[in-house]
């Protein structure tokens, strides 16, 4: 068991759990083997053996088909399966073993989560939710970090800054929360606890084309939710889709913003943006960071079901 849990800590999706923690995911659940073209998943499949379990892949490839036809392959230390156990809804593709010998870890989520006093289930939303990001910026090329903030905004405020953040300032941001889907699972006391944190809030004008070449350093993630009004998204100067209230997007990692950028993103109807740090968001109680991990990986994984 402990070899096995050594194996897992140096891929990249287990960054951060402890040996023990990894030893007990390892007693929770199981480790499959599949040969090159047995079907792992099916699409729209609803088999009660295996709801709310998602799968990361230790070894070997998969290849992921939606209406037999493939959409990626992918490879050690990637998970999929992650959108069924996150929506309660049918599996979105097929998934099929792409070599030999593949290895994966099923891990069940549904009983993850019933751990109450277990650090396991948020380590694992909060890897999924970044996980599911990435895909979704694979797939639309939406790079989120092109957001153009002007300079002074870009940064995320420090504790000094945020006591400016007066009575009326903070209940009506508070309001604003409660009228977005994305937050209607959060308590007023979960919603502030969030507001209390170092964040962004950014007001953008009508027909404001979003965009900066301002080149980032070192690592970073923001999450990214859209408030109020939309975000028009531009493929040389042709549409492509729009971002509504309580969509959901993330700032990419280190992008070469040497390359000429194809998408342009224009605010439109008062556009408000919320915006947290990755590391800020290490300070909200374990209960608040579960939640708005989920809720970010369902909101990402219904745009990568479309």
């Amino acid at each position: 068991m402990k070899s096995e849990a050594e194996f897992l800590k140096n891929l990249d999706f287990f960054d951060g759990f402890s040996l023990s923690e990894l030893e007990q995911l390892l007693e929770l659940n199981r480790i499959d083997k599949y040969d090159r073209g047995e079907t792992i998943v099916r699409e729209n499949e609803a088999n009660v053996n295996n709801e709310g379990h998602y799968y990361v892949i230790l070894r070997g490839a998969v290849d992921v088909l939606k209406e037999k036809r493939k959409l990626a392959t992918l490879g050690k230390g990637e998970c999929f399966g992650e959108l069924a156990y996150l929506t309660k809804e049918k599996r979105t593709a097929d998934v099929i073993a792409a070599s030999d010998d593949t290895l994966l870890l099923e891990i069940d989520g549904w009983r993850i989560d019933s751990i109450k006093t277990s650090d396991i289930r948020n380590k694992l939303i909060r890897k999924i939710a970044v996980t599911l990001a990435q895909k979704l910026t694979k797939t639309t090329r939406l790079l989120a970090n092109n957001f153009g903030f002007s300079d002074d905004i870009q940064e995320v405020l420090n504790e000094n800054k945020l006591k400016d953040l007066n009575l009326f300032q903070f209940l009506s941001r508070a309001r604003l929360f409660k009228t977005v889907p994305f937050f209607a699972p959060f308590s007023t006391e979960q919603i502030a606890e969030i507001l209390n944190l170092p964040h962004l809030f950014v007001s953008a004008q009508d027909n404001q084309k979003i965009g900066s070449t301002k080149k980032p350093t070192g690592k970073f993630h923001i999450f990214y939710i859209l408030l109020k009004g939309l975000v028009k998204v531009e493929k040389q100067g042709r549409f492509v889709s729009t971002l509504n209230q309580g969509d959901c997007f993330t700032k990419v990692e280190n992008l070469d913003t040497d390359k000429k950028q194809e998408i342009d993103l224009i605010a439109e109807k008062g556009s408000k943006i919320f915006a947290i740090n990755f590391s800020a968001f290490e300070r909200a109680s374990r209960e608040t960071q579960l939640l708005f991990y989920k809720q970010f990986g369902k909101h990402q994984a219904r745009r990568l079901a479309c």
